[in-house]
């Protein structure tokens, strides 16, 4: 009788035999015994190819935590909630891994969709996943391998996770393309607003690291938070194209986050913004803007405070600038207090501000320095390992 329920529950709500009845806690091995598993602690359940993988994490319901132990999983990720392949996160699911020095997930080359390939997404009917969070673990979005299977005008996302109370914590993304020459832009690790939630709250990124872009193609924002915090986290790119960080909607906040040879900090255009918080972080080698707001047409970008933030700029670069990219652009309330800024040779404007309406500046300090070889110290003692140690770095 038991065994019958069992099969009943898995035809109609997508529960395997074996999972009716227990907490909603799954387990997943990248190499089993060829059993299959229940998806227990003790017998987890066989994640050793991309079909069984993406199987488990299809059937799952509202509210599962998935924990994948030690090994390289393979997905072919996000597929617009394709029945039969990849996978799409669902509300209020967690999906934690052992560590990013321990667990990784990649994503193949499996049917894209959209010109789009991602790890972590939601879409369809998960267009809101508010509760659910992706953790320590390294995802690898394999962009070099894709694009040479496909076309170069392609994107990959990492992690998207449109809602509230939303998180990404100890995450090393690695091996993001996007394509510059039509605009692909790649976006890294986010939490976007949804249609349901159109103004988020509560979201969190946290302690992760982007970098080891797909043959240096880093175009794009690689981490975007919307409706909350974004902190400790590290965007190291390889060329000048990347904008390290995005921060839509009301009360979002960047608070100790660092960039390292990138083309902008914080880059903000088609969205409105506000308030808005930026303290306490650090950039190295900003080849354009350590904070530029552009608001598209229509856009407002208000209530801004840049503080106590540090940028050494390359040879050309802009420590702050806001100026309308559209009509009936609007941007007022802007603080800029208590900034420094350093650059060796080249152009430098520390501020640039247009149509803006009750800007402020106070207590900055802009400075041109000369030792190259100090400056190179000072990044080689900043920059961190990418071990989990530097990852898990202000738990």
């Amino acid at each position: 009788m038991k065994e019958r329920l069992a099969i009943l529950l898995f035809l109609v709500v997508g529960l395997a035999p074996g999972m009716a009845g227990r907490t909603k806690d799954v387990y997943i091995a990248a190499h089993t015994d060829g059993s299959g598993g229940d998806g227990t602690l003790r017998n987890p359940f066989d994640g050793s190819t991309s079909a069984k993988l993406d199987a488990v994490l299809r059937r799952i319901s509202t509210g599962t935590t998935v924990h994948f132990g030690a090994g390289t999983f393979q997905s072919a990720g996000f597929r617009d909630d394709d029945p039969n392949g990849g996978f799409s996160v669902k509300p209020k699911c967690r999906y934690v891994g052992a560590g990013p020095d321990v667990t990784a997930l990649k994503v193949l080359n499996v049917g894209l969709n959209r010109q789009l390939a991602c790890a972590f997404c939601a879409s369809g009917t998960n267009v809101d996943v508010s509760g659910a969070s992706v953790e320590n673990m390294t995802i690898d979005m394999n962009g070099s391998a894709i694009v040479a299977a496909n076309n170069a005008d392609l994107r990959t996302f990492g992690v998207s996770l449109p809602g509230s109370n939303n998180k990404i914590s100890n995450v090393h993304l690695i091996h993001v393309y996007g394509h510059e020459a039509t605009g692909r832009e790649a976006f890294g690790l986010g939490t976007p607003a949804s249609t349901t939630t159109p103004k988020p709250k509560g979201n969190l990124i946290q302690n992760c690291v982007v970098d080891d872009f797909a043959t240096g193609y880093d175009y794009g924002q690689m981490i975007c938070i919307r409706g909350g915090l974004a902190r400790g986290n590290w965007v190291i790119g390889q060329t000048s194209s990347t904008s390290a960080y995005q921060a839509y909607g009301a009360n979002a906040v960047l608070d100790g986050c660092y960039a390292f040879n990138c083309r902008a900090f914080l880059y903000m255009d088609e969205g409105d913004v506000g308030p808005l918080l930026v303290k306490n972080c650090q950039a190295w080698g900003i080849a354009g803007e350590f904070v530029n707001l552009a608001p598209s047409a229509g856009f407002k970008h208000h209530d801004v405070r840049v503080m106590n933030n540090g940028a050494e700029l390359s040879a050309t670069g802009t420590f702050f600038k806001a100026a309308p990219g559209g009509a009936r652009a609007r941007l007022y309330n802007i603080y800029v207090l208590n900034n420094t800024a350093t650059q060796s040779i080249g152009q430098y404007t520390p501020i640039y501000i247009d149509s803006v309406r009750n800007f402020h500046s106070a207590g900055n300090h802009w400075l041109k320095t000369g030792s190259s070889k100090r400056k190179a110290n000072q990044k080689s003692n900043q920059l961190p390992s990418l071990g989990s140690a530097s990852l898990r770095a202000g738990n």
